[in-house]
């Protein structure tokens, strides 16, 4: 059993910034999961442009948020007790990592695992045997929030180069 309470999980496509998994043990005043991903996101894509180096994880006065990339470019957070040893909640994270990949590593290596994200809702069942908790809810992105990410993202692209013909 763990000496420590993880009060929150997500994980985001690591390319768009999107969370398209959440679980949450604990009430939050904040419930926009893209706002809370987003910020994450900058938060990471700072210290990577900044430093040249990952966050590891940020430090609060009542908790703790643990950042970890795994091999298949998802983005893990955990927020969690900021007493408990630093090392026994990273074992946990790279845990709940390793058990996320290897129970979706079919969709990850096809790249199928946005479009099949509903799949991905299993994953709070073996999230209560690791955490010891079960969640107050579950949220799973839906792919039309993605597709739109996607559209927003390349239409910019094209406005650009447009931009950037006409300056020529």
């Amino acid at each position: 059993m763990n000496e420590f309470l993880i009060d929150g999980l997500w994980i985001m496509d690591i390319d768009s910034g999107l969370c398209f998994f959440e679980e949450n043990y604990v009430k939050w005043s904040l419930k926009d999961t893209q706002l809370i991903s987003s910020f994450l996101a900058a938060i990471r894509s700072f210290t990577k442009e900044a430093f040249s180096e990952d966050i590891e994880f940020i430090q609060f006065r009542s908790r703790k948020i643990i950042f970890e990339l795994s091999d298949q470019n998802l983005f893990i957070v955990a927020v969690s007790d900021p007493d408990a040893s630093h090392e026994l909640i990273r074992m946990t994270v790279k845990s709940i990592v390793k058990k996320f990949n290897s129970s979706f590593h079919y969709l990850i290596k096809n790249k199928h695992l946005v479009k099949e994200f509903k799949k991905v809702k299993s994953f709070s069942n073996d999230l209560q045997e690791i955490v010891n908790r079960k969640p107050l809810n579950v949220k799973l992105l839906m792919i039309d929030q993605i597709e739109r990410h996607y559209k927003r993202r390349a239409n910019r692209r094209m406005r650009r180069l447009e931009e950037i013909k006409r300056c020529m």
